[in-house]
């Protein structure tokens, strides 16, 4: 169905995530987690206001995107460097986890339908799938939408579903060997806005 989703983090939060796995944004704020923070406030305070079909908040979930290459990742990168910006491959069989949401763009925006995974069908996964494919959003607000859907996962995605690290270039995964983990480490320029 899905072979991977996608997770956006600063550099310094991997070797956490590869102990404890990924937390919620509100998981993270009850914990005693040293985390650096790549979203802005205001994106947090709109997050927080918006509901699921289970009535919590997005902030109870982690969210996933069906496409890195998006608006979130080249804000980050623009903002913190390609160096301090690593993705995650998290395993596709983390949409049958229990309280899992798909949404078809932004689950912050207006625009966007959740869908339970009892509830979606093939076409709108696909049609889904298909929205994710846009190399270019810019003056195109719908576009956008769609290039951010996701898969919220409430509360934790457990170490077991990260399948692999992308890096921007070759310096960031030489930094990374102190980690020692099993991961394979891919450089990826397609991901970076390299090509």
């Amino acid at each position: 169905m899905i072979y991977r989703f996608y997770y956006i983090l600063h550099i310094l939060n991997l070797e956490s995530i590869l102990k404890f796995g990924i937390y919620s944004h509100n998981r993270i704020k009850n914990s005693q987690l040293n985390y650096t923070r790549i979203f802005d406030n205001y994106i947090i305070k709109r997050r927080e206001l918006i509901k699921t079909p289970a009535n919590k908040n997005l902030l109870d979930y982690v969210n996933l995107y069906f496409q890195p290459r998006n608006p979130m990742l080249y804000r980050v990168i623009k903002e913190f460097g390609e160096n301090n910006i690593v993705v995650l491959g998290i395993d596709g069989n983390v949409i049958y986890k229990d309280g899992v949401f798909i949404t078809d763009g932004n689950a912050a925006s207006a625009y966007s339908n959740f869908y339970s995974i009892s509830d979606i069908d093939y076409y709108t996964l696909n049609k889904i799938k298909l929205n994710t494919k846009a190399k270019i959003w810019y003056n195109n607000w719908r576009v956008k939408i769609e290039l951010m859907a996701e898969c919220l996962v409430p509360d934790i995605v457990e170490i077991s579903y990260i399948k692999e690290i992308y890096v921007s270039n070759f310096s960031t995964k030489n930094n990374l060997n102190y980690l020692n983990c099993n991961l394979p480490i891919i450089i990826s320029s397609y991901f970076f806005f390299k090509d």
